[in-house]
């Protein structure tokens, strides 16, 4: 399967080293800088690189096959064969691009509110609250957020697995599943 993902940061990177067996194509225009270390799958190794080669590098060596796009506003990529979507943006104008270029691909909106709820939402179905000024959600480079966007992403990545399924999270963190 073919998996097209959205922003490469706290959440989009954990999601990215977590599916094995499927081709990636990485989507971010952002490098890594030193606030991404404590809430993403980067390493201070990676400080300076861009998200997408960082992120293909470290797939690669968990034998995941990945294509890179460093890409700003264009979303659409000519010659692409895309199964699923995952929208990992930390901005609602970015989510509200992704649903509208989207619309009829199977699209999952993963993210994290500022006041540290996660979500996943199915085909542009997205409660959370947005940002209060629009822009970045901090939650994302806080490390009081690594363990809601850790969680967050685990819960994406066992919907993608098993589609379909009820996942649940106890109070301890463990994720498993029920069909």
């Amino acid at each position: 399967m073919n998996i097209l993902i959205l922003g490469c940061g706290a959440i989009g990177s954990r999601i990215a080293i977590e599916l094995q067996g499927h081709d990636l194509i990485l989507v971010d225009n952002d490098r890594v800088e030193a606030h991404n270390i404590p809430t993403s799958a980067y390493s201070s190794y990676h400080i300076g690189q861009t998200k997408v080669m960082a992120l293909s590098e470290m797939c690669h060596f968990r034998g995941i096959q990945t294509r890179v796009f460093h890409r700003t506003f264009d979303m659409t990529f000519p010659n692409v064969d895309v199964n699923l979507v995952i929208d990992c943006f930390d901005n609602t104008a970015a989510r509200q691009d992704t649903s509208r270029v989207y619309r009829d691909h199977t699209l999952y909106h993963v993210g994290v509110s500022e006041d540290r709820v996660g979500c996943v939402g199915l085909d542009g179905y997205y409660p959370m609250p947005v940002s209060r000024d629009d822009t970045i959600n901090p939650i994302c480079t806080h490390l009081m957020g690594q363990p809601i966007l850790s969680m967050t992403a685990l819960v994406a990545v066992e919907f993608i697995r098993n589609p379909g399924t009820i996942v649940f999270v106890d109070n301890m963190g463990a994720v498993r599943s029920k069909r």
